[in-house]
């Protein structure tokens, strides 16, 4: 048992796997040639409290590192966001942390506009076409404003998620109108579905 280790570190590939799992974890390549790796398991071999130490070393790098990449947010998605002002009907630009809808003063809302482009996303916000619009009704916004962390609502007060118009979403028009649906409602459904621009050319998701 004296020997499993150091044999695993000199064994071709063992200790290579360990320093590339870093690689992985944190994004950055160490470099090793094949005579520095050749000489190091020949070091580490006759040397088994140095291997030891070596191992332990390198494995908390490397958990160090696959923690820190996991505290980050999976689920992460831009920090800005496209937002319709249902007073002006102008598109605004907002941070995404925002729950819709959103207070943009002077008495007015807006609410998540996605937007998309014919092929491409053009850079001019003019070129870009509402898909449709989206917010949270109100006992959702309250709990999600109250619980930002995604996955942080205790589970005897996700209720208002739970319910099938927790998510709402409408074209223009019917927002302005105050004609919300559904997500889940097969109009709703239908109406988020990305499909063909009317040129033919596929519509393509556009953010800021």
């Amino acid at each position: 048992m004296d020997r499993v280790l150091p044999s695993l570190v000199a064994a071709p590939g063992g200790f290579v796997c360990v320093l590339y799992a870093i690689t992985f974890v944190s994004g950055s390549l160490p470099f090793f040639t094949d005579r520095d790796m050749t000489k190091l398991r020949v070091y580490l071999d006759n040397n088994q409290l140095t291997s030891y130490i070596v191992i332990g070393a390198v494995a908390a790098l490397a958990v160090y590192f696959l923690v820190n990449r996991l505290m980050k947010d999976p689920y992460a998605g831009p920090s800005k966001a496209y937002y319709y002002n249902l007073a002006t009907q102008e598109i605004v630009v907002k941070s995404s942390k925002f729950v819709p809808p959103i207070d943009l003063g002077n008495g007015e809302q807006g609410v998540l506009a996605h937007m998309y482009g014919c092929g491409s996303c053009p850079e001019a916000v003019s070129e870009l076409k509402v898909g449709y619009l989206e917010k949270r009704s109100d006992a959702a916004k309250k709990l999600l404003e109250k619980y930002p962390k995604r996955g942080s609502v205790p589970s005897e007060e996700v209720g208002p998620l739970m319910r099938p118009d927790y998510q709402l979403i409408a074209t223009t028009e019917q927002a302005v109108a105050g004609d919300w649906l559904p997500y889940g409602n097969s109009n709703g459904l239908s109406m988020s579905i990305v499909g063909l621009c009317e040129n033919g050319e596929p519509k393509v998701i556009c953010v800021p």
